[in-house]
């Protein structure tokens, strides 16, 4: 058969040559068309935070598509979003008022963005219309996500991106948080906070090389944006749902974001959807002074994704899926410490949670790549992010054994690579 789909963020040529195609899939394991089994140690991607084939989300789905399936959420809705949007904020102490659904993260950045500029629009501040982030930072394909986009490649032969873009210094191992805020402060003030509408940050950079932005300057942008009348937005399509032993990233750091943009794990990769946690703030504008927010997607809050939510939220909650992860996190970080200590190759370890990422030696060009494609061979499936890092999330209810079965695999994988380039200790 011709192979004519054209896949996601892939070389065509090479992955043509060798297709992996999944044909199923059992808690943290997936099985190809020849039934080769592969540890799942990136979760789909980044987004089967409950493992595959819970029957139980399955079901749940299946029950409510027999209640409703079409509803769309302009100028009408459905009793299962209302229901999951309530338990989700009720679940974060009321922190936000509202939720506006989309079908996944990059639109749920975008959506952000529009939020952020009419909110200025409305409230008689034209001018501030600029949007700040980080270098190294991912918050999406779409034209609005891109052009709050950190990572030059992803960019590239695809301008020009949107105008009122600012890019952000991103944090270094060599130099203090003092600094870093520093740098973050002189390029704000450079292009003057009056016209600056939001600053977009994700509490740990996913993409750019699993970077975890500190506390100390977390609390320091949400000051200089209270200072400033700024709207500070979390981008925890990632950390999101469990990823970080939190139920949100924001709770382990005590900052309340005026928006915070979800997707991935939000249906633990059952059903396509994202959203915006909106602040009371901002929805207030909205609310009580007669504004239509002229923004939308068909599928946006599909009442079978809403489902798929509502009952991962309840999984996550009622099973201590987020315990499990606090419990299991000093396993997985000793595993992967083990393995910086073992390998030359490897610099560092970085992460929470069952978020972490291999910092290899970037003087071996593309060696992550490299990693992660023998890994593929060794029945482990990675993929690699900016620096040469390689990213390790498994979906958050992997026991011991599998986080044992991904250190093992991944051993052998560093052994071979490691003798290939640099020789063994």
């Amino acid at each position: 058969m011709k192979y004519q789909l054209w896949n996601n963020f892939s070389n065509m040529a090479d992955f043509i040559k060798n297709p992996l195609i999944i044909t199923r899939g059992e808690g943290s394991y997936v099985y190809d068309k020849n039934d080769k089994e592969y540890v799942d140690a990136i979760s789909g991607i980044w987004n089967v935070n409950l493992g595959y084939s819970r029957t139980d989300i399955i079901d749940f789905m299946y029950e409510k598509s027999n209640e409703v399936t079409g509803v769309s959420l302009f100028g009408r809705a459905h009793q299962i979003g209302i229901e999951y949007a309530n338990e989700l904020l009720n679940r974060l102490d009321n922190d936000f008022d509202a939720v506006f659904f989309t079908t996944g993260g990059s639109d749920a950045v975008e959506t952000a963005i529009k939020i952020s500029r009419s909110f200025f629009y409305h409230s008689g501040k034209q001018e501030k219309f600029k949007i700040a982030h980080f270098e190294n930072s991912y918050h999406g394909v779409s034209y609005g996500a891109l052009s709050v986009m950190g990572i030059n490649s992803n960019t590239t032969g695809t301008g020009p991106m949107l105008p009122g873009s600012i890019t952000l210094p991103k944090p270094t191992s060599v130099e203090s948080s003092d600094i870093h805020w520093e740098l973050i402060e002189r390029k704000l003030n450079n292009e003057n906070p009056d016209t600056i509408a939001a600053i977009i940050v994700e509490p740990i950079m996913g993409a750019g090389g699993i970077i975890p932005i500190e506390s100390i300057i977390l609390k320091k942008l949400r000051e200089y944006c209270n200072h400033h009348d700024i709207i500070l937005i979390f981008d925890e399509v990632v950390t999101g749902f469990g990823r970080t032993g939190n139920l949100f990233a924001y709770k382990m750091h005590n900052i309340r974001p005026d928006l915070i943009t979800v997707a991935k794990g939000m249906t633990a990769g059952y059903a396509p959807l994202g959203g915006v946690l909106v602040s009371e703030k901002i929805y207030e504008l909205f609310k009580t002074n007669d504004i239509v927010f002229r923004h939308g997607f068909t599928y946006g809050g599909h009442p079978i994704s809403c489902a798929a939510a509502y009952k991962t939220l309840r999984i996550l909650l009622e099973e201590n899926v987020i315990d499990h992860v606090r419990q299991k996190e000093e396993l997985l970080w000793k595993y992967l410490l083990d393995l910086s200590f073992e390998f030359d190759l490897v610099q560092e370890v970085r992460g929470k949670g069952f978020m972490y990422g291999l910092k290899l030696d970037s003087k071996f060009q593309g060696i992550a790549k490299t990693v992660s494609v023998k890994a593929q061979e060794n029945g482990l499936l990675f993929r690699p992010a900016e620096e040469e890092v390689v990213v390790v999330m498994p979906p958050l209810t992997s026991d011991e054994n599998v986080l044992k079965d991904i250190y093992n695999k991944l051993q052998k994988t560093l052994h071979e690579v490691s003798s290939q380039f640099i020789g063994l200790r």
